[in-house]
């Protein structure tokens, strides 16, 4: 273990749940992850979770739920066979006919106000402030219901898709070749080695106790500092533990960190809420300016709309003019033009549909 993880073993000790601003920020730096007690109250506990638990079942019930996790279950989240790319693994594969156990709950953008305060919570955004800046996207929001039966997810990094730093003799590793599951090799344990920086966090809302019988999150402490990507395999050949916490609290965890969804061996469902962001340089997991409901989108605040990513940063995320502040669906499409003879010159052209 300490060969592949230097500086932490099993047993050694790990973040305690806090209030704290500042002890949530040193364990982010030096074990990639906090736990944050009464992240929600009482009241703000029991409307997300029955509104969850409500979307849950009625996606069951309408025949479109994504199941995933199922022991048999050929194609799973984080399985280790990579034979398949996401686009080519068949459509009916994450369901219950398919093997599938747990569920995962979508675009909660859409889904419920109560899902959408979590977007901008007071306390969590210095947090992603520190590990991303000023400027962050959410790149995903979004449900893991862990079921009885459900199996261990392999161990991985949410910024996977980052090519490591390259010796500048050795050829580069194509941002577009990279894959998920590759496993990058052990670390030197020289601590003058080249990181590439978090540019993914995650909120874990846990909406019931998270225990390690009924399947915690998976974390290894202080691996966001390999600068690698774990070994996927199931199951896993990395000591992790179970990032245990009570109900209302959050999971902050950033994208360096080797985690994933442990086996629940209970007898009932761990409810747990992920809200991912990135850089606003990055890809988001689900895409808002295309698949948020417009009613959600007028009503939505300012700082809401930045998180989805309409707000245009440094010119990028335009439709046309990068100085605009937002971009909007409603806004006019321009297309081919044609230059109209003889006119003035301020109505000196047309749109070619003209």
């Amino acid at each position: 273990m300490g060969d592949v993880v230097p500086g932490w073993s099993l047993g050694d000790p790990t973040p305690k749940p806090t209030r704290e601003h500042g002890r949530a920020v040193s364990d982010l730096r030096e074990f990639g992850y906090c736990i944050i007690e009464d992240a929600l109250d009482d009241q703000t506990l029991e409307g997300v979770r029955n509104r969850l638990i409500e979307q849950a079942e009625a996606e069951i019930e309408s025949g479109i739920a994504f199941e995933d996790q199922g022991p048999k279950q050929i194609n799973r989240m984080g399985s280790p066979d990579r034979s398949m790319q996401y686009d080519q693994i068949p459509e009916d594969a994450f369901s219950v006919g398919k093997g599938g156990i747990n569920q995962r709950v979508w675009m909660l953008v859409n889904k419920g106000e109560v899902f959408r305060n979590l977007v901008t919570h007071s306390f969590m955004t210095p947090l992603i402030e520190f590990l991303l800046g000023k400027d962050f996207l959410l790149s995903t929001l979004s449900a893991n219901i862990a079921k009885p039966g459900g199996v261990e997810m392999g161990l991985h990094t949410d910024q996977w898709w980052m090519p490591r730093p390259s010796p500048r003799k050795e050829p580069h590793i194509a941002p577009g070749d990279v894959r998920r599951g590759e496993f990058y090799g052990a670390s030197n344990g020289d601590p003058n080695q080249s990181v590439n920086p978090p540019c993914a966090c995650n909120v874990m809302y846990c909406l019931n106790d998270f225990t390690e019988l009924n399947g915690a999150t998976r974390i290894v402490p202080k691996s966001h500092l390999t600068g690698l990507q774990p070994p996927p395999d199931i199951p896993h050949t990395v000591g992790s533990i179970p990032a245990e916490a009570k109900a209302g609290s959050a999971i902050v965890f950033e994208g360096r960190l080797w985690h994933g969804t442990g086996a629940n061996q209970s007898n009932g469902n761990r409810l747990g809420l992920l809200a991912t962001y990135c850089g606003p340089q990055f890809r988001t997991q689900e895409n808002y300016t295309l698949g948020v409901d417009p009613a959600v989108v007028e009503k939505a605040s300012p700082e809401l709309l930045v998180r989805l990513g309409f707000k245009i940063w440094n010119a990028y995320g335009r439709t046309g003019d990068p100085t605009k502040g937002y971009v909007n669906k409603a806004n006019q499409i321009l297309g081919e033009m044609r230059p109209r003879n003889g006119q003035s010159e301020t109505s000196a052209y047309q749109t070619a549909s003209e």
